[in-house]
């Protein structure tokens, strides 16, 4: 099941039908390098029993698993980074202490807080690399060029005439446009 991408039900058969809880953890913890959601899944699983519908072809025991909200909650407690926060605390059941969940919750929302700052921190930087990129072609396109009928070309020597298309180098010299496109 897990090679074909359907963690939910291998999780599924691990808890509700072999009873192993350990070979579901090492399950989650080979899985988890595929980005899928594993961890959620465990902890879902743990404290909402599965009905038949979500393994067809599979029979469930008559007797599944209890709600298990210790082994959620140190689930939660060894791999908190590796759940998304809204679905997980949607599945507790409401009679979840929020005492019992505080130091998932504490590491949680400091995981987030951490993960927006950096965010900012990025965009921050990133912002005052474009003002100083702006900042260096106003200064680039605010230098005076003073061009007379004795400017000539650096490449080829030769003076400009009245209408000539030229370009300038960023030491300030000028060339010819032609020059300066049969040099590159």
């Amino acid at each position: 099941l897990g090679r074909g991408g359907r963690h939910r039900e291998a999780l599924i058969v691990y808890i509700h039908i072999l009873g192993d809880l350990e070979m579901a953890m090492e399950y989650c913890s080979r899985e988890k390098a595929s980005g899928r959601p594993v961890y959620q899944h465990l902890v879902e699983l743990l404290v909402l029993p599965p009905d038949q519908s979500q393994l067809p072809g599979v029979r469930l025991p008559d007797k599944t698993r209890e709600p298990d909200l210790d082994a959620a909650v140190a689930v939660l407690e060894q791999h908190g980074q590796d759940v998304d926060l809204a679905p997980v605390l949607t599945s507790l059941p409401a009679s979840a202490s929020l005492y019992r969940l505080a130091g998932f919750l504490t590491a949680a929302i400091q995981a987030q807080v951490a993960a927006r700052h950096s965010v900012q921190l990025v965009r921050a930087l990133q912002h005052s690399a474009h003002i100083q990129l702006q900042e260096a072609r106003v200064m680039q396109e605010g230098v005076r060029l003073d061009m007379t009928e004795r400017s000539v070309c650096v490449q080829c020597g030769k003076r400009f005439a009245t209408l000539s298309a030229f370009a300038r180098r960023p030491d300030g010299k000028l060339l010819h446009y032609s020059c300066a496109m049969g040099s590159s």
